[in-house]
């Protein structure tokens, strides 16, 4: 234990010196030179501090706000230190209190801290804290006693009375509460034009659904119309002569099966021929478009000769076709009426 005149003197030493860090060497008091104590009762053992030393992170603090208090104490090595983890001692009041302990040889040093909040103005010495010490004897305890800190309030005590004067009281103020009013008039607002839109499309659905679907484009408009633009593009004129043979065969197979009912644009050239001639359409020069699909089919896959004054003869054939398909459709006609005609008159009494 500390002896009772170190004890006093580390306290008259901490007020003598407010302002500093406190640090008070510790250590058993020596034997009275008047001579042999009586012999004292037995109690717990005593600690065998060789030095402590107290020190707080400021010795002005504001009221309430923390600062950091720390005790050093050097030791024999085979002594355990420890520190109450929270302190309630008025106008103190301690969290987080610990210890953390470094040997060295035969000595060992243990540093002690704790957050401190002093809670009342003016100046006030940190309370004695109790460290709880285990020595080979057993338990025992060692109190250190603290430095002196000042209390500061929030107001600068060296500003003038004068300053510190209460300032009238503030006029009132409207009092905005929040609505949800204009959200939900923003939001009827968007939904009933939302349901004018659906409204609008859905008639316009209706509309088309009882208009029904467009008539389909004849072959022959719809022939004329794909060389129209194939010979406005000018293929051949800009060494594009396969591609041009390519869209030539396209449009006219696409004719063909419009007329005869064929999907010619996916049948080969022989599929085609055989079908033709099955078919005997008089609308239809089988021997003509086969012998354009044969031509053609030369230039696209074989890479036959393809001149531009060649692509232009196939260009104005293919215009021909819906002419010559009108004249065989007459022309059938008229053998067909020759013919009833004939069955009619023989069939006289």
């Amino acid at each position: 234990m500390i002896a009772p005149p170190a004890r006093a003197e580390l306290r008259r030493g901490a007020r003598r010196l407010p302002g500093a860090l406190l640090a008070a060497a510790l250590a058993a008091a020596p034997a009275s030179a008047a001579g042999p104590s009586p012999a004292a009762p037995a109690g717990p053992p005593d600690a065998r501090a060789r030095s402590v030393l107290a020190r707080a992170e400021r010795t002005e603090v504001r009221l309430g706000e923390p600062f950091a208090y720390e005790i050093e104490i050097r030791h024999p090595a085979d002594e355990a230190i420890a520190l109450a983890p929270t302190l309630d001692a008025p106008p103190f009041r301690g969290t987080g209190g610990g210890c953390r302990r470094e040997a060295r040889g035969g000595e060992a040093r243990t540093t002690c801290a704790i957050r401190l909040a002093l809670l009342d103005l003016g100046p006030h010495d940190v309370p004695e804290l109790s460290l709880s010490v285990r020595t080979p004897e057993g338990e025992t305890t060692l109190s250190v006693p603290g430095p002196r800190v000042t209390g500061l309030g929030v107001i600068d005590p060296a500003a003038p009375a004068e300053s510190l004067a209460l300032r009238p009281l503030a006029p009132p103020v409207p009092l905005l509460v929040p609505t949800l009013r204009p959200l939900g008039w923003a939001l009827g607002a968007a939904g009933l034009a939302l349901l004018l839109l659906l409204a609008r499309r859905l008639r316009r659905a209706r509309a088309r659904a009882a208009a029904g679907p467009p008539p389909p484009e004849p072959p022959d408009v719809r022939l004329l119309r794909r060389l129209d633009a194939l010979e406005a593009r000018a293929l051949p004129a800009r060494g594009l002569a396969r591609e041009h043979f390519f869209e030539l065969s396209a449009a006219v197979r696409e004719w063909v099966g419009g007329v005869a009912g064929l999907n010619a644009v996916e049948l080969t050239t022989a599929e085609l021929a055989g079908r033709l001639a099955a078919a005997g359409d008089p609308r239809l020069d089988a021997a003509a478009v086969v012998s354009f699909c044969e031509a053609a089919d030369l230039v696209k896959f074989a890479r036959g000769e393809a001149s531009p004054e060649r692509c232009a003869a196939a260009l104005a054939w293919a215009r021909g076709l819906p002419a010559r398909a009108a004249a065989g459709e007459a022309a059938a006609r008229a053998v067909a009426a020759r013919d009833a005609a004939a069955d009619a008159g023989g069939g006289r009494p």
